[in-house]
């Protein structure tokens, strides 16, 4: 009641703002001994995806073989001519130097990052900083969550890959789609699989983008399943009967006016009383006239 009388509003009024703003999960409020208590939230806490904020750094020469002493990167130097058997450049070097510095990766992590790249057949470092960026956003930041996500990965995009009869390795549009369609949408692989048959069946090729409209449709619909594929497709089915009835109705029911109104010009002409001439009497008339008699 006392702020309404200061700000001079009602108290409605004020009930309302506060409710809209407590919507918008800016603020909480109770009202308690006729004491209104506001708690504001801050919005930032509940953001919860990781911002990626690239380290742009350019290394000088003096500082590439300053850092190429560390003890660390030593020996993870070592460990990737290991595994790699191969001598790394100075440009690869400063390439790894650079993306584990930038990313802050444990080693063994950056060790499975660079093993993963090398097993695609996908060993160059554009390629690898994308994975690096990807692992980050996805909090893949233990040796346990990079083969849960491999294994998850592997066994997920390889079936969709076939599914798409893609005969390379998929573009990072084609990635994109894919992650969208398991990671964000977490459809089923097998509904990913009959949206591709419904596309070769319907237009005669697999394609990407026809693809992604049916599932956005069924994520939309919330369709997960199967039998809920089937379900839409006889809903499509009936819906698109009953517009063909309507139609076909539409057209009979217009037809039919038509005839009507065909029908009531002609009738205008003929359907009308003929007058009862005695045409005996007209006669008789038209001698007396010819006669001089009228």
């Amino acid at each position: 009641l006392e702020m309404s009388n200061k700000m001079d509003i009602l108290e409605t009024d004020i009930l309302k703002s506060l409710n809209y703003w407590k919507e918008k999960e800016l603020i909480e409020f109770e009202i308690k001994d006729n004491i209104l208590n506001i708690q504001f939230i801050n919005k930032l806490e509940k953001v919860t995806n990781k911002v990626i904020v690239k380290k742009e750094k350019v290394f000088t020469e003096n500082e590439i073989s300053h850092i190429s002493k560390q003890e660390e990167i030593q020996q993870l130097f070592q460990i990737i001519e290991n595994k790699f058997a191969k001598t790394l450049s100075y440009q690869q070097r400063s390439k790894i130097i650079e993306i584990y510095t930038s990313f802050e990766f444990d080693m063994d992590v950056f060790i499975m990052l660079l093993t993963y790249c090398k097993e695609k057949n996908k060993f160059n470092f554009n390629y690898i900083e994308k994975v690096a960026i990807d692992w980050i956003e996805n909090d893949i930041d233990t040796p346990q969550k990079v083969d849960n996500y491999v294994k998850f990965y592997d066994e997920n995009y390889k079936v969709i890959i076939k599914a798409l009869s893609l005969t390379s390795y998929p573009t990072p549009a084609q990635m994109d789609f894919m992650k969208k369609w398991v990671l964000d949408f977490k459809m089923p692989i097998e509904l990913i699989k009959e949206a591709c048959n419904i596309t070769s069946i319907q237009i005669g090729n697999i394609n990407i983008n026809y693809v992604d409209r049916i599932i956005e449709d069924w994520n939309k619909k919330g369709i997960r399943t199967m039998q809920q594929v089937l379900e839409d497709k006889e809903e499509f089915k009936l819906n698109k009967e009953i517009t063909k009835e309507e139609q076909k109705n539409k057209e009979q029911t217009e037809k039919k006016q038509k005839s009507y109104q065909n029908t009531q010009r002609k009738n205008k002409f003929i359907n009308f009383d003929e007058p009862d001439y005695d045409f005996d009497k007209l006669r008789e008339l038209e001698i007396k006239y010819l006669k001089g008699g009228i």
